[in-house]
């Protein structure tokens, strides 16, 4: 069974109710920005010019989205007369151009508001809203009284201008050196218009650009990649050559270089990876845990995914908790060296900061009661 093709009515419906959706939407959010600037005034007559800016901006938008809709419903429910869609579409006009003209009038200034320039382009913005609404509208009346074959020949039209544009952003890319870019516009044209001879042309300059950089650019590009390798930057360099490999993906050997950096950076990072882990073990084995910490935070930071992390994480309490102690029975020898100096000062501020990094510590409550005595051999000495 043949499948039913909608109408020229159906069609034009559904453009009807996407653009009210759309209109309504736009209204909403101009709307809701008025809103906000009019929050944000301390004069109550600034506040009320924009809250009432933003209650027509959001009027105008509901009403347009509602014709909008009741001239899609009315185009599946009968055949419209053009004497009618006519008649609706000039009413809609009038009533945006009406609230254009009462948003164009002056406002008798109160006081300079603090935010002049956002207010501003607020203002500006709910203005070219209804303009575009009204623009969209004077399109719909002069589509609704076409034919078929003048609204055919008018989406041809649209078509013919959206290629060209196409064309053009093409065209600029390939001057701009931005290859994934106008590869992706070349198959958006090749998709609707593969058989237009414009698109095969600037197909084959595409080609012809590219073949004659690709060259250049991946010997700059290799060049780059090699020595971002001999300074174990892999992250750069895997960075680099898979942006020329998006480039130009034809290329065969840009393809083997993105392999080969992906190949040995994992290489390097296995053996970072083992030579880290073997150090923290041996930290760990000597009790010198602050080191032990600070290879299990590289391990954590940079390879987090590796299968000696989760042992890693299993052991990172206990280890964390000898470098605390390990800290502190450090610093509570070094505050008994400064007291035996007789440099006090220094032991309480020594002491001070032990108490307030690590306050239920056994060294914390030992120097907290020492304190009053260190201030009175301070003020002594």
């Amino acid at each position: 069974m043949d499948q039913a093709h909608p109408t020229s009515n159906q069609l034009l419906s559904r453009w009807l109710n996407r653009a009210a959706v759309a209109g309504l939407l736009m209204g909403v959010v101009v709307g809701g920005l008025l809103f906000a600037q009019a929050a944000a005034q301390e004069h109550w007559l600034a506040a009320l010019r924009w809250l009432g800016e933003g209650v027509a901006v959001l009027a105008a938008a509901i009403f347009a989205a509602a014709v909008l809709s009741a001239l899609g419903r009315l185009l599946l429910m009968e055949p419209p007369t053009a004497h009618t869609l006519e008649r609706q579409t000039e009413r809609m006009v009038d009533e945006l151009q009406s609230l254009q003209a009462a948003l164009a009038r002056p406002v008798v200034p109160t006081a300079a508001p603090p935010h002049a320039a956002p207010l501003a382009e607020a203002d500006e913005t709910s203005r070219a809203l209804l303009a575009r609404m009204a623009e969209t509208l004077d399109d719909l009346r002069e589509v609704v009284l076409l034919s078929d074959e003048q609204r055919q020949a008018r989406r041809n039209q649209l078509e013919r201008a959206q290629t060209q544009s196409l064309l053009e952003e093409v065209d600029q890319s390939i001057k701009d050196g931005h290859w994934s870019r106008a590869s992706e516009l070349l198959r958006m044209l090749q998709q609707g218009q593969g058989d237009d001879p414009a698109v095969r042309q600037i197909a084959r300059r595409l080609a012809e650009a590219r073949a004659a950089t690709q060259r250049h650019t991946f010997s700059l590009v290799s060049r780059e990649v090699e020595n971002l390798m001999a300074t174990a930057d892999w992250d750069a360099a895997l960075e680099k050559i898979r942006k020329f490999h998006q480039d130009f993906a034809d290329c065969a050997e840009g393809k083997v270089l993105l392999e080969r950096v992906e190949h040995e950076r994992r290489l390097f990072g296995e053996q970072t990876v083992r030579q880290w882990y073997e150090q923290f073990k041996d930290e760990s084995e000597r009790k010198n845990w602050r080191r032990a910490l600070g290879l299990a935070q590289k391990l954590l930071e940079k390879f987090s995914d590796h299968t000696k992390c989760e042992k890693v994480r299993a052991q990172l309490p206990l280890v964390q908790q000898n470098a605390e102690i390990e800290e502190r029975q450090e610093q509570e020898q070094a505050i008994q060296l400064l007291i035996r100096t007789r440099r006090f000062d220094e032991a309480i501020e020594q002491a001070e900061l032990l108490i307030r990094r690590f306050p239920l510590s056994p060294q914390a409550q030992t120097l907290d009661a020492m304190l009053p005595r260190l201030r009175e051999m301070a003020l002594q000495a």
